[in-house]
């Protein structure tokens, strides 16, 4: 092909073609161009033959995409209208985006590779961790516990048992009330019921001073009574002299006199003979039913101060092991149910464990909505989102402002959600980026709308 069959017209776009990097212009317009030329100009049929079979760019064959020629219209007519304001506000948005997901770090993790490593061994770590220190400490708060209940149990058993036995305790004592009081006479037929008069009960006296002192006193002249009143030996060695004095003034009284039980008006022969008489005289025989009365009265009486002692002594033991287990309880309640170093040990461990699972919840989502969104921004975003959006949401803001003014308010809202979108994206927080690209997606269905309709003329 020669470059006179050629219009220079066609060479020049051929040239600009080849020389630009950019294929700024399009095949179907220089195939549409020299269509033009060889259907004017028959001369040139013979080099458009040969310019078709040489040249697969200017052939029949190839036609660009109609999306593929609108969008790159579009994209033209809107680079063309950016100027220094849409320049300065992309600029200064994606510094914005740039330092503040770094400034946001300080008070919470922002995606990031070291955040993203810290994130997965924290979460390896407490998928298996054994709280070793609260596990101690809920041991022996549990045993302190345990203690506790037992001691509370046996308090109230023993309560309840110390009730039972004072009710029993009175029980007894009324019965052993009763039996003391029980008249043999009132079992007796009334024939003899008038012969019979019971025993007077006494009591066994004992000495005040002792067996020693009593014996000292009636050796050195003291009575029976007297005896058994003498304080101690030498009270007795005290009184020896006026006692003797006494005795003395008797004697010089009545020599023949002597102290005895029976009266002196026996001392005659007659009296001597009646008394010895009534000493030698065997007791008259019992009946045998008055015999087993007493037998029976006996046993009563008996059983009645048995069951009393023994209801008393039971009742004794429980107020002493109610009074031990109280002592018991109190000083229990009064001890720590662990050492403070356990304490100390399981609440750093505690701590520990809640930091990483906040910090955790901060960075990976804690419930399934952040979870997922946390997901959305740091599996399936790049690593410089936050750059982009800063950049892109002014110009949102712009065209959510431009698309209110002309009336279009559903795509005004869309921009308008889709500029906080960016905003939550420019963060680079997890959560907030995830959301933030959920709410790009009406305003990225109305751009690409716009981007694949027919360009508009500026």
């Amino acid at each position: 092909m020669s470059e006179e069959t050629i219009d220079p017209e066609i060479a020049a776009l051929m040239a600009d073609r080849q020389k630009s990097s950019n294929q700024e212009i399009e095949d179907s317009e220089i195939a549409a161009l020299m269509k033009e030329r060889i259907e004017n100009d028959p001369n040139l049929s013979g080099a458009a033959n040969n310019t078709t079979e040489n040249n697969p760019i200017a052939s029949s064959e190839f036609q660009v995409p109609e999306w593929l020629e609108n969008a790159y219209g579009n994209l033209k007519n809107k680079a063309s209208g950016v100027d220094l304001k849409d320049a300065g506000a992309i600029v200064g948005g994606g510094a914005v985006g740039l330092g503040l997901s770094n400034l946001i770090d300080e008070f919470t993790p922002i995606i990031n590779k070291e955040n993203e490593e810290k994130y997965k061994t924290q979460k390896d770590f407490l998928k298996t961790a054994n709280p070793t220190e609260q596990n101690i400490l809920k041991k022996s708060e549990i045993v302190h516990e345990t203690k506790l209940l037992n001691l509370q149990d046996q308090q109230l058993a023993l309560q309840s048992e110390m009730e039972k036995s004072g009710k029993a305790l009175e029980k007894a004592k009324l019965k052993h009330e009763l039996a003391k009081r029980i008249n043999v006479d009132n079992f007796l037929p009334p024939e003899i019921r008038s012969t019979y008069t019971p025993p007077i009960e006494t009591l066994t006296q004992l000495p005040i001073g002792g067996k020693a002192a009593q014996n000292y006193d009636i050796a050195h002249g003291g009575t029976e009574m007297e005896a058994l009143l003498s304080p101690s030996t030498s009270q007795v060695q005290k009184e020896l002299p006026e006692r003797t004095e006494r005795s003395i003034k008797v004697r010089e009284v009545g020599p023949e006199f002597q102290r005895v039980a029976e009266s002196p008006l026996l001392l005659a022969e007659e009296g001597r003979k009646a008394k010895l008489e009534e000493l030698n005289k065997p007791p008259p025989k019992e009946d045998d039913r008055i015999q087993k009365i007493k037998e029976s009265v006996a046993k009563k009486q008996a059983k009645a101060l048995d069951k009393f002692e023994k209801a008393q002594a039971a009742h004794d033991a429980n107020i002493k092991a109610l009074s031990k287990i109280n002592a018991d309880l109190a000083a229990h309640q009064e001890t720590n149910p662990a050492t403070f170093r356990q304490q100390e040990a399981a609440q750093e461990e505690k701590n520990k464990l809640q930091a990483m699972e906040e910090w955790n919840k901060k960075y990976g989502g804690g419930n399934p909505i952040t979870k997922g969104a946390s997901f959305i921004a740091r599996k399936l975003l790049p690593r410089f989102s936050p750059i982009i959006a800063g950049a892109v949401a002014p110009e949102q803001a712009i065209e959510a402002k431009r698309l209110y003014d002309k009336g279009e308010y559903g795509k005004a809202a869309a921009y308008g959600l889709g500029t906080l979108g960016s905003v939550g994206m420019a963060t680079g927080i997890p959560v907030l980026s995830g959301l933030g690209a959920v709410a790009q997606l009406p305003s990225v269905y109305f751009e690409g709308e716009d981007l694949f309709s027919p360009p508009k003329k500026p």
